[in-house]
């Protein structure tokens, strides 16, 4: 099941930081003070954020993991 959670919560990230790479992605992470490690990718996607400000482009990279 896939939940979007409104507001975010910021989450610790272990592994490659090589988000140009598809085949890379996080190892693991900590949420609410639980690790949990990456079993699977089932999608990444890059946001492009910000373009309507000059200088304040930025790009985001998600993943949708399934988890131990």
């Amino acid at each position: 099941m896939t939940r979007l959670l409104p507001e975010g919560e910021p989450i610790q990230v272990w592994g490659p930081e090589d988000a140009a790479d598809p085949k890379v992605g996080p190892e693991g992470f900590v949420w609410r003070g639980r690790a949990h490690r990456v079993e699977a990718i089932a999608n990444r996607w890059e946001v492009h954020t910000r373009w309507w400000e000059a200088g304040e482009v930025m790009w985001r990279v998600y993943y949708k993991v399934t988890t131990e």
